[in-house]
């Protein structure tokens, strides 16, 4: 026990530290304390940890974890101890049972979901009943606060390996959107548990920076336009918000808009569940009106498996592994008694929010926020419907208030205005580049743009066709290639426009030229990559693993970014 002035001054020193000051001081104290036969919270043999081998796993969607991953493996092997590194996908579960010391870094997406390829380990974590009580491990989890169930995959997986009598070496690490200084710290921690007499009085932590990424504003519809003309298979509108006060974003930011249910959605499922519009009803520890929970805070649409199993569960009865909407799920599965109606309420899922890329420039539109969004459509249970964010946001009528929160995509922002841009879009990807042209005609900008953008038809989709068509006959936007998939003269799409100008294109690469991807992952991202790389082997006289790893690199100093969905 401290004396109380000790008490005291350790009070104080932790209540003006941050969240990665106290997770380094806490590796650092245990093996200050220890001189090197425990860890932060698990028993650890340094020298018997040094001929073990250290297993890091990552589960991925967009690459931070496999980031993060990769620095821990290459600390660790700095450090003279042998490291494995593993994709998820990669790693059997059933290895679990001969592991020794696992480092496990996760992302979470969704409604509190694993990335597809940690999916298999996860479930098989949730199934397994044998010990794990030889297993030593640390788990870091990666999310955005943005989101109500932050960084859940890493949680339940945690709470998985402690139920499994595993012995963590470290608690569970979350980080936020600004992951690097968490990360890093978890990094020294790991190692100063693992390997104390390291000379850990020589490592600093980042300090993390508060940026205005999570500022909260209510703006005004203004303009709800289809960009779409006649003939069209999409609806893509365009959305003007009025600002009440000055928000500062930079082109490449997005907003977070969190949808709401319809009343007629809400009011169906009431009358299912026998429950009255302004009943009290008890939800994660607050109460709300029946109508005003189920049509602003819960998921209704479209239910996770997860959610499903658990109804089954408690109304014991054998529900197929599906997803469906709640209202379908009460009427084909109704509850047996009213009672279950909270029980049911329990289990649903926060609505989560949706991001949406910014399409407007601070200095070309002062007092506005504009975005680009498409209907999304889909089939389920053999109808047709539209997406709930999509649908959403496309039927605001000029005049509503919507509240949003900004977000910023550290790795899609704006060059600086003397550098040579490369834009490629597809569809809906237009929209962060209208915002780049916009704030680089805007002030000026001395370097040159080239934007390539692909629909289907050049009549009926050829989105901000006139702004364009302006900045082109200005001289902003230096050269436009345009593929749309039904142009009778030329049916080609973006990556065939890509190849058919590979030598002024490694041009300006060779010169510095940064370029940027925008639009749906599949087919458009790959092809466009893989024509990129295609490029770089032809110019380069190299391999597709060399093409590949130059690739990397320019993504690494910044010059190569995707914003793929």
């Amino acid at each position: 026990m401290l004396a109380p002035a000790k008490l005291d001054a350790l009070h104080n020193f932790i209540e003006t530290s941050t969240k990665e000051e106290l997770l380094w001081i806490s590796g650092y104290l245990a093996g200050l304390a220890t001189d090197g036969t425990a860890g932060v919270v698990g028993s650890v043999n340094e020298s018997a940890l040094k001929q073990q081998t250290i297993t890091v796993v990552y589960g991925t969607e967009t690459g931070n974890s496999k980031k993060v991953a990769t620095m821990a493996a290459s600390k660790l092997k700095q450090h003279g101890i042998k490291t494995k590194l593993l994709a998820a996908e990669n790693f059997k579960p059933e290895q679990l049972y001969k592991e020794s010391n696992l480092v496990i870094s996760v992302s979470t997406q969704g409604e509190g979901e694993p990335p597809a390829n940690a999916k298999g380990l996860y479930d098989f974590l949730h199934a397994t009943q044998q010990s794990l009580s030889h297993l030593r491990y640390s788990v870091l989890a990666l999310g955005s606060r943005s989101y109500p169930l932050f960084c859940q995959a890493g949680v339940d997986i945690d709470s998985q390996l402690r139920r499994l009598h595993a012995t963590p070496l470290l608690p569970i690490a979350m980080c936020d959107d600004d992951f690097e200084p968490v990360a890093e710290a978890w990094i020294t921690a790991l190692l100063s548990t693992i390997q104390p007499t390291a000379n850990t009085q020589q490592e600093t932590v980042a300090q993390s920076k508060k940026a205005d990424g999570k500022k909260s504003f209510v703006a005004s519809l203004g303009v709800n336009q289809m960009l779409n003309d006649r003939g069209s298979n999409k609806e893509v509108h365009h959305l003007e918000f009025d600002l009440a006060e000055e928000l500062l974003y930079n082109p490449g930011n997005a907003v977070g808009i969190v949808p709401e249910n319809t009343a007629e959605n809400v009011n169906r499922i009431l009358a299912l569940l026998k429950l009255h519009p302004q009943d009290r009803v008890n939800y994660k520890g607050e109460t709300y009106e029946a109508f005003v929970l189920l049509q602003k805070k819960l998921s209704i649409l479209h239910l996770a498996s997860g959610v499903i199993k658990k109804y089954a569960d408690f109304l014991q009865t054998e529900i197929p592994e599906t997803r469906m909407d709640l209202y379908d799920l009460l009427r084909i599965y109704p509850m047996q008694n009213e009672s279950q109606a909270q029980a049911l309420i329990d289990i649903l899922n926060p609505i989560s929010p949706r991001l949406y890329t910014i399409s407007s420039s601070p200095n070309a539109h002062p007092g506005q926020l504009h975005l680009t969004a498409a209907l999304h459509t889909f089939e389920s249970v053999g109808e047709q419907r539209n997406g709930f964010a999509s649908s959403f946001l496309t039927q605001l009528k000029p005049g509503q208030q919507l509240e949003m929160f900004l977000h910023q995509q550290k790795t899609f922002q704006i060059p600086r205005s003397d550098r040579h841009l490369v834009m490629i879009a597809q569809g809906t990807g237009i929209s962060p580049f209208r915002s780049f042209m916009a704030e680089r005609d805007a002030i000026g900008a001395t370097g040159h743009n080239w934007l390539f953008f692909g629909e289907e038809d050049f009549v009926a989709d050829f989105y901000y066709q006139s702004e364009i068509q302006n900045w082109f006959e200005t001289g902003s936007l230096h050269y436009v290639n345009l593929a749309f998939e039904k142009n009778r003269n030329q049916s080609l799409q973006v990556h065939e426009l890509i190849l058919k100008e590979a030598t002024r294109l490694w041009q300006w690469i060779e010169t510095g030229a940064y370029i940027f991807v925008s639009g749906e992952k599949e087919p458009m991202g790959k092809e466009v990559e893989n024509a990129l790389q295609q490029i770089i082997m032809e110019k380069k006289g190299v391999n597709s693993e060399d093409a590949g790893a130059f690739l990397k690199q320019l993504a690494k100093d910044g010059r190569y970014a995707k914003e793929l969905y």
